[in-house]
């Protein structure tokens, strides 16, 4: 599913990746650990597409990334990758279920069409009480859980997660837990995830170790 050879980057003088080499099946889960500083983030973010490498190549689900336009980037992300990260993100004058619907709608959905499935995703994560909510109406674990869902909209291909438990209680980290699991056993997408959260690290398939900039193993 992604496949990244020679990945560097830095900024200024500061080497924050100094030649990655990855290789993540389709429907795998992989954690990605190490300490603050070591290029977690950045690694995620080049790999989500959201940051350019300064160098190397990356392929997700066949496609050479290297040599499309910020707007073919747009599109594919929108099409085929789906983010989660600590802090949500969600639009504060947005109904949970109109969050939701965002990537469909930017992906040309139809809103009638974007609201039905979102309304089956919102129900698949047990959210859907919360549907015309605000962000401000709900708990840090409910907000997970529609960010989640806007995430998996457009069924993408890639999951990414930045610390996604790490602004949750032990009680919604471990529903979060769970819901991911099952969620990769249902529908057989691929997560990539950044955590210091040993037990999320412990469900995934593979946990890959970063230091200074470079792979441990």
């Amino acid at each position: 599913m992604i496949i990244a050879k020679n990945i560097t980057k830095s900024y200024n003088d500061l080497k924050i990746l100094k030649g990655i080499d990855i290789q993540i099946n389709q429907a795998e889960i992989v954690s990605i650990m190490g300490k603050s500083g070591a290029g977690k983030s950045t690694l995620l973010h080049i790999l989500g597409t959201l940051d350019k490498a300064d160098s190397g190549t990356l392929e997700i689900d066949g496609q050479n990334l290297g040599n499309k336009s910020d707007k073919e980037l747009s599109i594919f992300r929108n099409q085929k990758l789906g983010f989660v990260f600590q802090f949500h993100h969600l639009l504060a004058e947005f109904t949970a279920l109109e969050n939701v619907i965002i990537p469909a709608l930017i992906s040309g959905t139809s809103k009638k069409t974007a609201e039905k499935t979102a309304m089956e995703v919102l129900e698949r994560l047990e959210i859907s009480k919360r549907a015309q909510h605000k962000p401000s109406e709900m708990s840090g674990g409910e907000q997970q859980r529609v960010a989640i869902a806007r995430a998996l909209i457009n069924n993408p291909a890639v999951i990414f997660a930045d610390e996604p438990t790490g602004n949750l209680d032990h009680e919604s980290s471990d529903a979060f837990h769970k819901l991911l699991k099952d969620l990769n056993k249902d529908l057989g997408q691929t997560f990539v995830i950044v955590t210091h959260n040993k037990d999320l690290a412990n469900l995934s398939d593979r946990v890959i170790h970063i230091q200074d900039g470079l792979l441990l193993d």
